[in-house]
């Protein structure tokens, strides 16, 4: 039992102090060569003012590349805007309209004017099929919900009317301030 607890209380020394190496064993600080006259700081100065010139240079003919893309783009939206004709756009303002207008070639102002007109006249074809639908129900039916149908369909087409006309007058005023005939589009 005495050699147990010897061992024991040997074991437990050294998992508390542990083992220690010889002063021999330890290692020595490493002296910089003779060969070496400067700092590792000083040697890779060059290296990495050479790196940050290259990323530099890079970056420079990245962003002329980039401008150069992007001037090229917005000059491809302009052609767009003068040349390709506007689609019928109920949506946007009187005045967002009148600023693309001013952008767009004669033809495509025409061919806008074009849709817009045929777009009315399509309107009101629809409006007046809606309106005899309206004149053949009877009188005591007129409270009825088709008609109240039919009264909804005829105010919404008559508001599209207005809508439509109001946005062929942009483009109709756009050609006459360019001295284009605009007898054809005469509603």
């Amino acid at each position: 039992m005495k050699k147990m607890c010897l061992m024991l209380v040997i074991v437990i020394s050294f998992g508390l102090f542990g083992c220690k190496k010889s002063p021999s064993e330890e290692p020595k600080p490493t002296q910089p060569s003779v060969k070496q006259e400067q700092p590792a700081t000083e040697q890779a100065v060059p290296a990495v003012q050479e790196t940050a010139a290259d990323t530099q240079k890079a970056l420079q003919e990245t962003t002329q590349k980039t401008t150069k893309d992007a001037k090229l783009a917005a000059e491809e939206v302009k052609q767009t805007l003068t040349t390709a004709a506007a689609e019928i756009d109920l949506t946007s303002s009187i005045d967002t309209l009148k600023e693309q207008a001013k952008q767009m070639s004669v033809d495509a102002l025409k061919a806008t004017a074009e849709k817009y007109k045929t777009k009315f006249f399509s309107t009101k074809s629809d409006m007046t099929t809606k309106m005899d639908q309206l004149a053949k129900i009877p009188t005591t039916e007129k409270l009825g919900a088709e008609a109240q149908t039919l009264t909804k369909e005829i105010q919404t087409l008559t508001n599209s009317l207005a809508s439509l006309k109001e946005r062929l007058t942009v483009y109709v005023d756009a050609l006459k301030a360019q001295g284009v005939d605009i007898s054809s589009f005469k509603l």
